[in-house]
């Protein structure tokens, strides 16, 4: 049943990811989170993370904005390592608190109407989504603002999207691999059933969401009713856990 969850969330986050252009990432790392404690749902949401981003990179490559990932990538690893050392600090509860807030936060946050970032504005918000990437696991809310305006296209918005994205997953999922059973007591290999199955789903949903033609309004605003829900129910768990230590 667990092994049926994770394999849906991977194909409606890939879906969301293929058909619209944003928060199937954020989507994804929420309901695992619902599902397994953050020193699994973290690792475990980077791999599946990689080949999601990478088949859609390859599916839409041809409309990449190399300009923005090229700043973009400039700050990445720096920001996952302090990441990576943040995260040994911090309890798991408070990884989900964490999460519940942000994702909070990426349904009120507005998008970005004022002028586009400059090649120096990029690398900052690679440097932040990179850090959120490795704290909470999405770095989407970070770099969905400044692409939700009419400055581009759907495709250029998946395209870019892709690649900057899988630019902080990479190096995460090479840190838990070199890193992760000696930190965390996690190892890839003790988990290949999960991701095979959920590597499947993504490139399934993958090949739905390209050929669904959908309403981006209905989208968004169904995504934000559904973050919204899942977000209040981690800080709701958060709050709960942290009540009952007091007690």
């Amino acid at each position: 049943m667990l092994l049926a969850g994770m394999a849906g969330a991977a194909f409606a986050a890939a879906y969301l990811s293929a058909a619209v252009g944003i928060a199937g990432g954020t989507l994804f790392i929420v309901l695992l989170y619902l599902m397994l404690p953050p020193q699994l749902a973290l690792p475990l949401h980077g791999a599946v993370q990689v080949l999601n981003n990478a088949a859609r990179f390859v599916v839409f490559r041809e409309h990449v904005i190399w300009p923005i990932v090229r700043a973009f990538v400039v700050a990445v690893v720096p920001a996952i390592a302090l990441g990576w050392y943040l995260l040994g600090l911090l309890e798991p509860t408070w990884l989900k608190g964490l999460l519940g807030l942000y994702v909070l936060y990426a349904v009120i946050r507005p998008p970005a109407k004022e002028q586009a970032p400059t090649p120096r504005g990029w690398s900052a918000i690679g440097g932040c989504a990179s850090l959120s990437s490795m704290l909470v696991g999405a770095a989407d809310p970070v770099i969905a603002p400044f692409f939700m305006s009419d400055r581009y296209a759907r495709h250029q918005v998946i395209a870019t999207k892709a690649i900057c994205q899988l630019s902080t997953h990479i190096p995460k999922v090479a840190l838990f691999v070199i890193l992760g059973e000696a930190a965390f007591d996690f190892a890839y290999i003790d988990h290949w059933v999960a991701l095979v199955t959920m590597g499947v789903a993504v490139l399934l949903g993958i090949w739905a969401g390209k050929r669904t033609s959908v309403s981006e309004v209905f989208f968004r605003r169904a995504y934000r009713l559904l973050l919204t829900i899942l977000g209040l129910r981690l800080v709701l768990e958060w709050i709960t856990s942290l009540v009952s230590f007091t007690e």
